[in-house]
């Protein structure tokens, strides 16, 4: 059945700074932490102090009874520790964390009445959160929490859902999310996302042509996929079920840089569309464990001509076979396909849509 989909993001009072000491030393005594081990993290979160230095001279030392410092190695694990039961107080939605990202999903059925239990059941759930915050003086902020609806109906027949609350403050609706790094639409198509993308790169790379002249060829390539292609690659797979049209912008970033070089036949670039081939089923292997390994060994890279001026995929493709091989690697004319029972490249492309 059709659904639409409801995300909330909550944001943490504080994160990292307002983790209280006994509570995170509890939970340490809790999975086993004792003896010297405990003594230890007893210490290392005792008799903390804060100063600032400027121009050689020091202030007073202030005394900090809360939170794991900052950048040391043990404070992602210690906060990890300190939220482990959060998951436990949601239970009716789906719960997704990350580091301090909390983002709840809860799909909600089209029939009558489904709307209003959702509803009822995601604000339960805000509340015990809200409770659990108060009781280990890890407070959310429910000004700064925010959610999204996600549907594929039209604006004249969406289904009317009732706002949710937490701490007797109404959560915000957005036309858009936010979420490590991604761009949430409420479509759920990732156009947005496939856009935003095309934009921030084709920033970067105009940075790079501005300096392009005291660069020669490998120095811009290098930059091109230090500070460019990272940019565009970043969670590849998840956005692959964009529409062609936002992908076929980001392989225009890619042709723009490859226009900057003086030489570009000195360089073999693949494709993007061909690393995101790679990619995926290089993760299909993580996914069975290591089964279908001699998959991945026949995806090879499509090199496309840097020459090409037309965008289209189709006329590109055509002009890859017509001028032949132009690299021991280029991909092979068969359709990539995992071994096993798993789906072809583009069956799997399709279920991101």
């Amino acid at each position: 059945a059709r659904k639409d989909v409801r995300l909330v993001e909550l944001d943490f009072k504080g994160a990292c700074d307002k983790v209280w000491w006994r509570g995170l030393l509890a939970h340490l005594w809790a999975v086993g932490v004792r003896s010297k081990a405990f003594k230890l993290m007893q210490s290392y979160l005792s008799d903390r102090a804060l100063f600032v230095v400027a121009n050689g001279d020091s202030s007073s030392h202030m005394s900090i009874k809360s939170g794991v410092p900052q950048g040391a190695i043990w404070s992602p694990l210690l906060f990890d520790l300190f939220i482990r039961n959060v998951p436990q107080r949601v239970r009716e939605a789906q719960c997704w964390f990350y580091a301090d990202e909390l983002t709840l999903q809860n799909d909600v059925d089209r029939e009558e009445g489904a709307a209003q239990r959702a509803a009822e059941e995601l604000n339960d759930d805000l509340q015990r959160l809200y409770e659990f915050g108060k009781e280990w003086l890890l407070e959310f902020e429910p000004t700064k929490s925010q959610e999204l609806i996600i549907t594929n109906l039209p604006e004249n027949h969406k289904v009317t859902h009732p706002p949710l609350s937490m701490g007797g403050v109404i959560v915000e609706e957005k036309e858009q999310l936010e979420a490590l790094g991604f761009t949430i639409d409420p479509r759920g198509n990732w156009s947005l996302h496939a856009e935003a993308v095309a934009k921030e790169a084709r920033k970067r790379l105009g940075a790079i042509r501005r300096i392009a002249h005291m660069l020669d060829d490998r120095a811009k390539m290098m930059a091109y996929k230090a500070f460019v292609r990272s940019k565009i690659e970043y969670g590849n797979l998840i956005y692959w079920g964009a529409a062609e049209g936002y992908l076929e912008k980001l392989d225009r970033v890619q042709s723009s840089a490859v226009s900057m070089l003086k030489d570009s036949s000195a360089f073999f670039i693949p494709s993007l569309e061909s690393r995101r081939q790679a990619a995926a089923v290089g993760l299909t292997c993580k996914l069975l464990d290591g089964q279908g390994r001699g998959a991945l060994s026949e995806v090879q890279p499509v090199f496309a001509p840097p020459t090409t001026k037309s965008t289209r995929s189709s006329d590109r493709l055509a002009a890859q076979r017509a001028a032949g091989p132009q690299h021991p690697h280029q991909l092979k004319a068969a359709a990539i396909r995992h071994t096993g029972n798993t789906r072809s490249l583009m069956t799997y492309k399709r279920s991101y849509r």
